[in-house]
């Protein structure tokens, strides 16, 4: 077996050098006779830039344009508004390096602030292409768009390695664009959506709505065909990509998405209200409270934007973290009204009039574990942990949360390998299977996968001063974003860096060609009835994926989908953000005081017809134990009795 891994490592490096190197085209060498700087100079409508040419550390050849400007300065009036078009500019723009990132200072990403440059100016575009796409153009083109959900996170986490090597090799020939958009306060303030302020709706998401209308028309420049355009996003930024998906507008401007790990979140009108008026009242810009009488008087507020724009980014942005130690987030995108809306109803409205695209999706397999304090030992269940669990995502899932439908929740989930996995099948795994029966319901052309890949090790890097995760723990929520983007990158093996080509190979063949399927990798399109999926793995020593499998996390989405609203009730969609709770990525942010009650209060033992104790775990573990200890009963009585007949056979 080592001999044979030995030598498939071998063919993989010599494939991938061979890959990356060589340009087996139509008239290379006329190509290869370009000089550098008619390749790293591009002329926009705008005017010149100069990006760079880069070297990966295999090899790789790419082009980088880095923070590219493509709308005016959002600062003074501009403040709070839709994007304008960036004015020309006289000299040859420098695109050689990151240059800021959007402001942000959040509690729940384990990323640091002080790790980038931030400036409002920062709605820009990084492009990543490579030779062959800048002389020949027509390549696919892909948008990423990074995860927080515009509470945080930066394109400038992106590794620039990375992307060339899985997107510009010569075998790919993609252009990788990342966008770089406000966030928190400065993306999504909303004082009261129904005034007719001076400033927009949802300006962090227009801002990734005119990237799009920008690769429209400049994307050409880099070799990009306008015409074959994907969205990728990943945790929030899956859920940008699917409000994308199904936004009457911007829909138009893209032909195909990818939506991996996308988590929850509610599409409502006053979405971020109550933080956008703390903070103005923190900042000194008003004494009201949130929910006084005058937050409905249109020159008073009008007041309260001209005194929040008059204020540093710096003193705004030092309120998000107090904020949300307060349970009040920035947290997406709300529904908007009038002219420029992208998002104009309900999301189960908006859900039924998504176009025929192709669509790549999937999760991974430990999303986020979080409902893990519910086990004590391998065989035991915390009942009030339990309890808490149920009621909350009960009340996520928009239901009623009664006694009796509590106990039906903590009867489904009392064996300790159930219940760990409690909150990501009501966060994750119900949702993504839902999500994607409505895909499949008005496309024909629609994949699932799970990425279950426990080996990750330390590939994956948590961050200074931060614990590893456990080997348990593998795959966990963005851990494999580390072979696709290089996110959390740490040391890597020679198999990390196979398996990173092979990773990443399932999405350019995806942006490339509408499909993931290919003539060795054999992924059925997703249909509702079999519930079918592709597993993603790398198993030694051929590191091929195990394929297709039916059922995906069948027992969960039987029980949220079915089961419980059998016996809940109707499912209550909110309309307000008051009736709705703030979901956030993993355990923080839940503003309830019900729930901050059962968080922290003993649960007595409940007998009830809903309920049963029985750790059927525990029962099969004891099972397991008196069966061999019976087995070595009578092993034993059966070479006693041999001894036995063999003494009286001598005598």
């Amino acid at each position: 077996m080592f001999l044979n891994y030995f030598i498939l490592s071998l063919l993989f490096s010599a494939f991938f050098v061979t890959a990356d190197k060589s340009y087996p085209r139509e008239n290379d060498d006329d190509d290869s006779k370009l000089g550098i700087d008619i390749l790293t100079t591009r002329k926009l409508s705008n005017g010149y830039i100069r990006g760079r040419q880069l070297f990966t550390p295999g090899g790789v050849e790419g082009f980088v344009f880095l923070s590219i400007p493509i709308a005016e300065n959002p600062i003074g009036d501009l403040r709070f508004k839709r994007p304008i078009p960036r004015k020309p500019w006289d000299k040859i723009y420098d695109a050689t390096e990151y240059k800021v990132s959007c402001f942000w200072n959040s509690t729940i990403t384990t990323v640091f602030t002080s790790t980038y440059n931030m400036s409002e100016d920062c709605i820009h575009l990084n492009i990543f292409t490579n030779k062959y796409c800048l002389i020949k153009g027509n390549c696919a083109v892909v948008l990423y768009i990074h995860g927080g959900e515009f509470g945080f996170g930066s394109p400038l986490q992106l590794n620039q390695s990375f992307l060339v090597d899985n997107f510009n090799n010569v075998t790919r020939d993609i252009v990788f664009v990342a966008a770089g958009f406000r966030a928190a306060a400065f993306g999504i303030l909303n004082l009261n959506w129904k005034l007719n302020l001076s400033s927009d709706m949802n300006p962090a998401l227009h801002d990734i709505v005119h990237a799009l209308e920008w690769i429209q028309k400049e994307i050409h420049v880099f070799g990009g065909n306008k015409d074959r355009v994907t969205v990728m996003g990943h945790s929030g930024g899956a859920v940008i990509a699917d409000y994308l998906s199904v936004s009457p507008y911007a829909q138009k401007l893209f032909n195909q998405v990818v939506i991996m790990s996308r988590s929850g979140g509610n599409l409502v009108p006053d979405r971020n209200q109550r933080a956008s008026r703390r903070m103005a009242n923190k900042v000194g810009c008003t004494n009201m409270g949130l929910e006084d009488g005058e937050w409905e008087d249109q020159g008073i507020v009008e007041g309260i934007l001209q005194c929040l724009r008059n204020k540093s980014a710096l003193e705004l942005s030092a309120q998000q973290p107090l904020g949300e130690q307060d349970g009040m987030f920035f947290n997406g995108p709300a529904l908007d009204y009038g002219d420029y809306a992208l998002l104009p109803s309900i999301y189960q409205v908006l859900d039924k009039q998504r176009r025929k695209i192709p669509v790549l999706t999937g999760t991974v397999s430990k999303e986020w574990l979080d409902s893990r304090d519910t086990v004590i030992t391998a065989f035991d269940v915390d009942q009030n942990k339990l309890r808490y669990w149920c009621t909350r995502s009960i009340k996520v899932r928009g239901y009623n949360t009664s006694e009796s439908t509590v106990l039906l929740c903590m009867n489904e989930y009392n064996t300790t390998s159930k219940s760990i996995f409690l909150w990501d099948d009501v966060s994750m795994y119900a949702p993504q299977l839902e999500m994607t029966n409505s895909f499949a319901a008005q496309s024909d052309k629609v994949y699932l996968y799970q990425f279950e890949y426990d080996g990750i090790g330390d590939a994956y890097f948590a961050g200074d001063g931060l614990p590893q995760p456990h080997k348990e723990e593998y795959p966990g929520h963005s851990h494999e974003l580390i072979y696709l983007i290089g996110q959390h990158l740490g040391n890597f093996t020679a198999k990390d860096h196979q398996i990173k080509f092979l990773y990443s190979q399932i999405f350019v063949d995806f942006i490339k060609n509408g499909s993931p399927k290919t003539k060795t990798r054999k992924w059925d399109k997703f249909n509702s009835k079999d519930k079918n999926f592709f597993v993603i793995d790398f198993p030694d020593p051929t590191l091929e994926s195990p394929g297709m499998k039916d059922d995906y996390h069948k027992e969960a989405y039987e029980f949220w989908h079915k089961t419980v609203p059998k016996y809940a009730g109707i499912q209550y969609i909110p309309l307000s953000e008051k009736d709705a709770p703030i979901i956030i990525n993993g355990i923080k942010g839940l503003e309830d005081p019900e729930l901050q009650k059962l968080a922290t209060t003993l649960i007595p033992e409940v007998n009830s017809p809903y309920m049963t104790n029985t750790n059927w775990e525990l029962m099969f573990w004891i099972a397991l134990a008196l069966a061999i200890l019976m087995t070595i009963a009578l092993c034993c009585t059966c070479v006693i009795a041999r001894r036995k007949r063999e003494t009286y056979e001598t005598l």
